[in-house]
Order: structure tokens, then C-alpha cells, then sequence
């Protein structure tokens, strides 16, 4: 049916009329990542960033630097989906869902206990309780407890 502000033409014979300018796109995942949304966020010391008041965590590597975090909605509600990372428009990472129960359970890097280490002066022998268990817990981090 001709449109007035169409100089009379339908609306599918303007279409059919510019169709050559029309770009394909095969590959539908890069074409899904061109509408996620998109924000910027400075991901803290820690590797983490915040999202809807949801924590995240990624790799070290980008502590402390200001990133562009793309993701759809729905990806929010699903902890097994990692929103993406994108610097200069290109996929550098992705961060997940910090899971505060596996986290607060989870052995941190440290000094092992009963190791000796010695200095030049003298001989130190790292000792603790064999029952404790060295640990830190995330939660307790949040909650000040630490």
C-alpha cells in the first residue's frame, strides 16, 4: 500500500529498492553479542565488579582497570553464564558469578604450615594448630568478621 512520506512507494518496495545495501550476517553469535547490553565498570584490586548488585569475578589480570562488561539480562539469573569483557571492541575475558558458599570453603595460597625458613640470622619453623585449617572467608570478609 503507497505511503504518503514514501513518495507514494510501499513500504516493501523502499525496501526492495535499497536491498543491495543490506549486509548478512552467517555467523549468529557475533550477531547476538552486537545487542547485549553494554556498561563500564572498574574492576576493584580483588578482580571483582559489581552488576545489579550482583558480585563478579574475573581474572587478576584485570584488577584495578576499567573494563566494558557486555551481557544479556537473563544472564544475571543464571550463575553458569559468564557476562563478557571487552576492551577497544574486542572479547578479552569473561567474569562469573561469585559463588559465596564454594568460595568461603576454598584454600587460599599462602605458606604451607611446618615449613622451615631459615634466614641468615636465624631459623623460623611456621607452625599452627593442625586442627585449624588456613582459610579465608569471603563472606565473613563481607560481613566485616575479618
Amino acid at each position: 500500500m503507497p505511503h504518503s512520506s514514501l513518495q507514494n512507494l510501499s513500504p516493501i518496495d523502499v525496501f526492495m529498492s535499497q536491498v543491495s545495501k543490506v549486509k548478512f550476517i552467517k555467523d549468529t553469535a557475533k550477531l547476538k553479542e552486537k545487542f547485549l547490553l553494554r556498561i563500564k565498570r572498574t574492576v576493584t584490586h580483588d578482580a571483582t565488579f559489581t552488576i545489579n548488585n550482583i558480585l563478579f569475578e574475573t581474572n587478576q589480570r584485570f584488577a584495578s582497570s576499567r573494563v566494558e562488561i557486555r551481557y544479556d539480562p537473563e544472564w544475571l539469573e543464571n550463575t553458569n553464564t559468564a557476562v563478557l569483557i571487552y576492551s577497544n571492541d574486542k572479547k578479552v575475558g569473561d567474569a562469573h558469578i561469585v559463588d559465596f558458599h564454594e568460595n568461603a570453603h576454598m584454600k587460599r595460597k599462602g605458606r604451607p604450615i611446618g615449613v622451615k625458613i631459615e634466614t641468615k640470622s636465624q631459623e623460623y619453623i611456621v607452625q599452627a594448630d593442625e586442627k585449624q585449617e588456613q582459610t579465608i572467608s569471603f563472606t565473613d570478609l563481607m560481613k566485616g568478621g575479618i
